[in-house]
């Protein structure tokens, strides 16, 4: 059971955290946009983009373990097929490499525009 877990959680962690993050980017720039917190300051950036900061960090750090784990399952996959087993994990650990890597490069060009377009509510 565990190790169902480990290859879906592989399979659908990028999607899961680029979601997250398309979601609430749009939440937070919306929210304090509307609330006039987004002139508020720190460290000469505005709280708004501090938020985005961390979300985006949160995103790609959930992205990453997803493709690291991808990466063990393809490793272990091809041990198993070696060894005669089933061929379904390997499968879903090389397509999860693929999206994984995808959705991070996602999650990043997304940002970019974010950091730039976001200074003007």
């Amino acid at each position: 059971m565990r190790e169902r877990s480990r290859i879906w959680f592989a399979f659908l962690g990028g999607a899961l955290a680029w979601t997250l993050h398309l979601m609430g980017t749009y939440a937070l720039s919306e929210g304090f946009c509307r609330s006039g917190l987004a002139q508020v300051s720190w460290m000469g950036l505005s709280v708004m983009l501090w938020s985005l900061a961390l979300l985006t960090f949160l995103a790609v750090a959930v992205a990453g373990v997803a493709l690291w784990m991808a990466r063990r399952q393809q490793l272990a996959s091809v041990a198993d097929i070696r060894g005669g087993q089933g061929d379904i994990f390997l499968f879903m650990a090389r397509s999860s490499l693929l999206m994984n890597a995808l959705f991070l490069l996602v999650i990043l060009a997304q940002t970019v525009p974010i950091f730039i377009l976001g200074r003007n509510c």
